[in-house]
């Protein structure tokens, strides 16, 4: 669970923000001026304002996978270290932006003092009428020794009834789908998906090596 944390929380952060201040409104019809509210809110850590850009879809599709690993380890202590201490009945009762934010500020405390230092957008680029996708170059500080980090990411907005909304990065929504099907297949029993030699499915959010 905490590795999970980790990565969701590394992803969802690789659009990080100038140092400049966010601006007081978002121009939500224009994919640049949302990209880059998305990484200013970031940069501060300001997760509650990161929450009102994304796709509300897409935060829903987060809760739910979420939910379902915390439910089912109700009494594991990392939960309640990932939402701020929050008990489970608190949790349930977030609406999804408030559980996105929470969640967030949770998991990033918990990164080894990561903190972003700074981001360019090197370039965007349309995908028809409704998609775009920004890349950026992002310099994160983690650990004692704040080492710094430096990764290369897309931050990905599409047009919904005429506003342009955050979406999850594709790394993500095809993790947490890997491991929502990983779950169905192992039924009510909970015993576990096997992999071809009968033992147990490799878990998806394990690095496989390259062949």
């Amino acid at each position: 669970m905490k590795r999970l944390n980790l990565m969701l929380a590394t992803a969802l952060t690789a659009a990080a923000a100038p140092a400049w201040a966010v601006a007081a409104a978002v121009d939500t019809h224009s994919p640049e001026a949302v990209v880059e509210a998305t990484a200013q809110c970031s940069r501060r850590a300001d997760w509650p304002c990161l929450a009102r850009l994304m796709d509300p879809v897409a935060l829903k599709h987060m809760r739910g996978f979420l939910g379902e690993a915390i439910e089912m380890s109700p009494d594991d202590p990392n939960i309640a270290a990932m939402f701020g201490g929050k008990n489970l009945e608190q949790i349930k009762r977030l609406d999804d932006a408030e559980f996105f934010a929470a969640f967030l500020s949770g998991a990033v405390s918990n990164m080894a003092g990561a903190k972003v230092e700074s981001v360019q957008v090197v370039g965007g680029v349309a995908e028809g009428e409704d998609q775009y996708h920004a890349v950026t170059r992002t310099s994160v500080r983690m650990g004692p020794a704040q080492t710094r980090l430096t990764t290369m990411g897309v931050v990905s907005v599409r047009r919904i009834d005429g506003q342009w909304r955050l979406q999850l990065k594709g790394d993500i929504s095809a993790m947490t789908e890997a491991i929502r099907q990983a779950r169905a297949k192992a039924g009510p029993t909970g015993a576990g998906p096997t992999g071809a030699d009968g033992g147990p499915a490799p878990d998806p959010t394990e690095s496989q090596p390259v062949r």
